[in-house]
């Protein structure tokens, strides 16, 4: 269960960068305006808005493997496919598609945010929580290297596009990864327990 929480808090982290500060480096070094680099600011918007949509996260179970496992690996691979297109993409001759393509990210980013935080939360045990805090920063922090100072050194030596390849390749094992992290095994909540927790956890944040 530990090792679940280190490797949900590690892809809850990744993303944040890479459609954050790491893709607006991208966009400098590709000489696009400082006007187009501003508005690169609001592909964070999901992230402060993702309690809106989390009742209806709680509602539906869109696979068989658990409702909390399914929206991780089905924004995971959501993940996968944005990282994809993303490192097909070039910000100097189409710098708004690329920023849409990163908004999406964000999106699916925000909603795997949302679905971690509760599994963390309901797979740990009492005595657990503890360690699953120490884990969750410990997770959170080395993923936020990986993709800002790694993927800046690896952009730098072996191209961007290059660089988002590899952090979808790092996704697409994170999600694997999450079709075996064991089910949180707790009854689950209603609907609207669920939401005022989440929005107590976003606050947190």
């Amino acid at each position: 269960r530990m090792v679940a929480v280190l490797l949900t808090s590690f892809a809850s982290g990744l993303p944040l960068l890479l459609t954050g500060s790491t893709l607006q480096a991208w966009y400098t070094d590709a000489n696009v305006d400082l006007m187009t680099i501003g508005w690169l600011s609001f592909v964070g918007l999901p992230y402060l808005f993702k309690i809106l949509w989390a009742p209806l996260m709680e509602r539906y179970v869109p696979l068989s493997i658990g409702k909390r496992k399914s929206w991780i690996v089905l924004t995971q691979l959501a993940m996968v496919d944005g990282l994809v297109v993303v490192s097909r993409k070039d910000p100097h001759q189409a710098p708004d598609r690329l920023a849409f393509v990163a908004f999406l990210l964000a999106f699916f980013s925000a909603s795997q945010d949302i679905v971690v935080d509760v599994y963390r939360t309901e797979v740990a045990t009492a005595s657990e929580r503890g360690t699953a805090a120490t884990l969750l920063m410990v997770g959170y922090r080395f993923a936020m290297l990986i993709a800002g100072a790694l993927s800046l050194i690896i952009a730098a030596k072996f191209g961007w596009k290059l660089t988002y390849t590899l952090m979808a390749i790092t996704f697409l094992i994170l999600a694997f990864n999450s079709m075996m992290v064991p089910n949180s095994g707790k009854v689950e909540r209603k609907e609207s327990v669920f939401f005022l927790e989440t929005v107590r956890l976003a606050w947190q944040e």
